[in-house]
């Protein structure tokens, strides 16, 4: 629009100077100069605003995510190639962690099993003996509850974070036991320990680098988003004794909602394990584990 307006003038100037009359444009031609450049910078930001919102809406339709929630998923993704080549998993690693999030994962009589539904721990999908102990003993898998010789085990809060990272970048899983074990003794060596102590500590899994655990937060879709707040609506109002809306459906944050800065989050280490594996005998025990509140 002003550049229209400024080559209408100019051609008025042209026209009246080619005539030989006098060029009063010329004086409209120094006010329209005024007025555009002030206007210019608050026209060029509606612009510059009107491409991010854009820009916002298409990558909103391509990730069902928000600004915020995207860069968390680049940041994770980022976590997953720095660390998950160290901790010297292979797929079979990540097949008891995927039985352990089905809530279905036990231990009973020495070996590890996958119930065919939850609460019936008996039978069921045979999972590896040896590398549930090795979740165990890194506390990668906890236990959740204990029924007689049963042990159900589940993700801790570090094995969760865990098991994400190794989803996200696949590619750092190893192809065999001997390449995990080849690539948990070279981190081995980088703490300086004598060669059979190195040994010694390749042979267990290494729990997660503190700053992964700490810097990953899952990514939240705008779905999810949008469902956290219908049932805080639903909640507060049934609270409040009021009517619940439940058919009304509630809008998910808008473009200019965005959020511009990133919000870190902290994922504690986990608690020790309630129970402890005996490598040599194969044989878990229960413990218990004193709280201290206050």
């Amino acid at each position: 629009m002003s550049y229209d307006a400024r080559e209408a003038v100019s051609h008025a100037v042209r026209a009246q100077s080619a005539a030989g009359v006098e060029t009063t444009a010329a004086e409209l031609q120094a006010e329209l100069e005024q007025i555009l450049t002030s206007v210019e910078p608050a026209e060029r930001e509606r612009v510059r605003q009107l491409e991010e919102d854009r820009d916002e809406a298409e990558q909103r339709a391509i990730t069902s995510m928000d600004e915020e929630n995207r860069l968390r998923a680049t940041t994770n993704a980022f976590l997953a190639e720095q660390y998950v080549a160290d901790l010297g998993w292979t797929a079979g690693h990540v097949r008891v962690m995927e039985a352990a999030e089905t809530g279905r994962l036990y231990w009973r009589g020495g070996r590890a099993r996958q119930a065919a539904c939850h609460g019936a721990w008996a039978g069921g999908r045979r999972i590896s003996r040896e590398r549930t102990q090795e979740h165990v003993t890194a506390r990668f898998l906890v236990s959740k509850g204990s029924d007689n010789d049963t042990v159900v085990l589940t993700l801790s809060a570090m094995g969760t974070v865990t098991l994400a990272l190794t989803r996200l970048h696949p590619a750092g899983l190893h192809t065999s036991d001997q390449t995990a074990y080849a690539a948990r003794l070279a981190k081995a060596r980088r703490r300086h320990k004598r060669r059979d102590d190195q040994k010694q500590a390749a042979r267990s899994l290494p729990p997660l680098d503190t700053t992964a655990q700490r810097v990953y937060r899952r990514p939240v879709t705008l779905t999810e988003q949008q469902s956290h707040l219908e049932r805080e609506t639903v909640n507060r109002l049934a609270h409040d004794g009021g009517r619940c809306p439940a058919a009304e459906p509630v809008e998910p944050p808008s473009v200019q909602a965005a959020l511009w800065r990133r919000r870190g989050v902290i994922v504690h280490p986990p608690a020790a394990p309630l129970f402890t594996v005996g490598t040599s005998a194969g044989v878990m025990s229960a413990r218990s584990r004193t709280t201290r509140t206050g």
